[in-house]
């Protein structure tokens, strides 16, 4: 089974369609990813990871808790206290912002 990953995400054939067609299409070559290819695919995975934590969201309040966020860790969904975002500061890898810098000039 093909498996497509990004950062903690995982999508493979049953979650999304998007990575069954590109590999069923007529004389695609499986070792190269194209632009449009890789587009769709981070599309269909930022689908997959708005509906997974848009339905969390929506759980957590019919639960009738609040003050909370919904997130992703470790690929599955997790729920935190909202002060945990100004309480546990996470530190910017320097190599990104250099080539973010690079990129932007």
């Amino acid at each position: 089974m093909a498996v497509f990953q990004t950062d903690n995400l995982r999508l493979d054939q049953r979650e999304s369609g998007v990575a069954e067609l590109w590999l069923n299409e007529p004389g695609r070559t499986h070792n190269v990813l194209s632009r449009q290819v890789i587009a769709e695919l981070d599309q269909a995975l930022d689908r997959l990871v708005a509906s997974r934590l848009g339905q969390a969201a929506v759980e957590v309040l019919l639960e009738g808790k609040y003050g909370l966020m919904v997130g992703i860790e470790s690929g599955k969904v997790s729920t935190y206290p909202l002060s945990y975002a100004w309480e546990h500061k996470k530190s910017i890898d320097p190599d990104l912002m250099r080539l973010a810098e690079i990129l932007a000039s």
